[in-house]
Formats: structure tokens, C-alpha cells, sequence
């Protein structure tokens, strides 16, 4: 995922790379989730997600860095170009609420 939110972001794909960060977001919270009832569910199954998969939680931090980084890129870009998806990036991520 980070690579790919790099590449976006380098080709100033805004709107693509806000919406694949909120796609990790989903997942990474569908994962790793608090909720008594979430975790008995996973836990039925044999799968304690943290201890077993500790790539998710590195991975997550890493990727969480990405919403500012998204943020500030299209707003340079936007100071400089026109452009209705650019904005629409910048609404879009400013909108995502982050825990």
C-alpha cells in the first residue's frame, strides 16, 4: 500500500491516492478492531490479528502518515492548477476522521 500511495502521489494523483488511504483505513480497522464482540469473532477462529499478523499494525503506520502528505501535495498543486479533482482530494481527505 505505501508504494503504491507513493506512485499516486509522485503522478499527483490526488484523488486516486485519498481514495486508496481511506481503503487502507477500512481495512486496516475491518483488522484490528476493539469492539468485545469483533474480537471474540476472530478470536473463535483461532486468530489473535495483532500477535499473529504483526505486519498489519507497521504497515498502518506507516500508511497513516499518508493523509497529510496527501493534504499537503494537493495543496500545492492546487495553488498552481485548476482542477476539480484536486479539490475534490482535498475536501475528501479533510473529511476522513482519523482516531
Amino acid at each position: 500500500m505505501p508504494e503504491h500511495l507513493w506512485r499516486l502521489i509522485e503522478r499527483k494523483e490526488f484523488f486516486p491516492a485519498a481514495w486508496l488511504f481511506l481503503l487502507a483505513r477500512v481495512i486496516h480497522r475491518a483488522l484490528v478492531r476493539n469492539e468485545e464482540q469483533d474480537d471474540e469473532a476472530w478470536k473463535s477462529q483461532g486468530i489473535d490479528v495483532l500477535a499473529d499478523f504483526p505486519l498489519i499494525q507497521r504497515q498502518w503506520e506507516i500508511v497513516s502518515q499518508f493523509r497529510s502528505q496527501i493534504v499537503h501535495k494537493a495543496t500545492l498543486w492546487l495553488r498552481d492548477a485548476n482542477s476539480a479533482e484536486v479539490r475534490f482530494s482535498i475536501f475528501f481527505v479533510f473529511s476522513m476522521k482519523l482516531i
